[in-house]
């Protein structure tokens, strides 16, 4: 037999081996509760369980589904008469101190009987329990199995409850792939339902005002139970309608379909036409920006259009009869118009010639309207006399000197003046009501040089 010198690196893989060995060993142990040298130790503290059936050293202990610890020892409490079961538990740094309010008790974990130890760490403000202490015994719920249950139902429900089962096992037959595959499924539930928990353990000041206002809300529906009953009813109503609409509702459910696609082609259409139509919204926006100042303006008029508003019905009532009459006006319109081409044809020329001397009439009309300005006081006083003022007109007499008077210009004052029978001019005794006594003195001095027998007519 050959032998091999054994080498150091063969040793050391030898030892790293081992060593991985005993790593792998020790994880398992510590995983499964075992206690560890040198370990330092948890915070440990008795509770009196009053049955400790299923429990065993290392099984878990559980706040709110969440493990924070582990059972240490199992054993019979002192005195016996007590007649419970004192169970050491350690429990992790982050759940500590156990509070003297807390409340213990003994839950299953499988259906083999497994079993764990639930706990509720107690309120802020009660006193701690000492590392080592005890938990109250009043504190350790008794544990409720399911044959206590069932031993509180009546008869009636108990024979209910069989046949129920009875009926439930042709539901299950050859559901057994189905029933393992849901069963297999439970455990990463239960992983995530642990952190689920965990998470509203973290929150457990949050999860209690939601617990007190879901109890405030369902206050307040018991106080409207009638409210609550009427709404069943209409619901139920609702329900019935909708059942006697049955097949109005099938074909309804039929047509979905073709509604869907339509609808799918119209909003393809109506996106294409928004891409297309974006250029011409921006500038819509831009047009639209101005019609804002508009709008602020118009509503100093508001007054204005709701007057306008209003008096539109009047005007509505008003126009019943008088559209018509104005119908009727417009339809024998067309002879009258037929009439007056002629006319009119006639009268153009006419409006031409004015159009051309119309800075010759606007002269006319404002001479006229500037000669006949001038006025002067009449014996009334009230009403001024207007007068027209006029040129000298250009006569033998205005050229030059004359040894007599025509007798032309006393025509205009004398009556029955210049023929052969009555050669003596004379004014009549009033010759204008207007005219002042100063002013007829004038006339007198000026026409006829004081007295009209003076100055003799001139010969025939």
């Amino acid at each position: 037999m050959r032998r091999q010198r054994i080498t150091v690196w063969q040793l050391a893989a030898v030892s790293l081996f081992a060593l991985s060995c005993f790593c792998l060993l020790l994880v398992l142990w510590t995983t499964s509760g075992g206690p560890t040298p040198l370990k330092p130790r948890k915070y440990q503290v008795h509770v009196l369980l009053p049955q400790a059936k299923g429990l065993g050293p290392h099984s878990d202990v559980r706040v709110a589904g969440v493990t924070v610890g582990h059972v240490v020892t199992v054993e019979a409490a002192q005195p016996a008469s007590l007649d419970r079961a004192d169970v050491l538990v350690d429990l992790a740094r982050p759940f500590v101190p156990l509070r003297a309010d807390a409340r213990a008790m003994l839950r299953g974990k499988s259906i083999l009987g497994e079993a764990y130890v639930a706990l509720s760490l107690g309120s802020r403000g009660a006193p701690e329990v000492r590392d080592g202490g005890t938990l109250a015994a009043a504190n350790a719920l008794d544990a409720v199995s399911p044959d206590q249950i069932f031993d509180t139902y009546d008869p009636a429900t108990r024979r209910a409850l069989q046949e129920w089962q009875q009926t439930e096992g042709p539901a299950a037959a050859e559901r057994g792939h189905d029933l393992n595959a849901a069963i297999g499924s439970l455990r990463p539930w239960m992983v995530d339902a642990n952190g689920l928990l965990s998470l509203v353990q973290s929150q457990d000041r949050e999860v209690r005002g939601l617990l007190a206002d879901g109890g405030a809300i369902a206050n307040g529906l018991a106080d409207r139970a009638q409210a609550i009953q009427l709404l069943a009813r209409s619901g139920d109503r609702a329900f019935n309608a909708m059942g006697d609409q049955g097949e109005a509702l099938a074909a309804a459910f039929h047509q979905l379909p073709g509604f869907e696609r339509e609808a799918a082609r119209t909003v393809r259409a109506m996106t294409a036409f928004a891409q297309s139509s974006t250029d011409d919204v921006h500038a819509l926006r831009a047009e639209l920006g101005a019609l804002s100042p508009a709008l602020e303006q118009l509503s100093a008029h508001a007054p204005a259009l709701r007057g306008i508003v209003r008096a539109t019905p009047p005007l509505e009532r008003a126009a019943r009869r008088g559209l018509p009459a104005l119908d009727r006006v417009l339809g024998a319109a067309p002879p009258l118009l037929a009439q007056l081409d002629p006319f009119l044809r006639s009268l153009n020329p006419v409006l031409h010639q004015v159009a051309d001397g119309r800075g010759d009439i606007t002269n006319l009309l404002a001479n006229l309207s500037a000669a006949t300005q001038t006025a002067t006081a009449t014996p009334n006083g009230k009403v001024p006399l207007h007068y027209l003022r006029a040129m000298i007109v250009l006569a033998p007499s205005a050229l030059g000197p004359l040894s007599e008077r025509p007798g032309s210009n006393r025509t205009a004052l004398a009556s029955n003046a210049g023929h052969c029978a009555n050669p003596t001019p004379y004014i009549t005794p009033d010759p204008s009501p207007n005219l002042t006594d100063e002013q007829r003195d004038q006339v007198f001095k000026y026409a006829f040089l004081g007295d009209p027998s003076s100055v003799p007519a001139p010969p025939c």
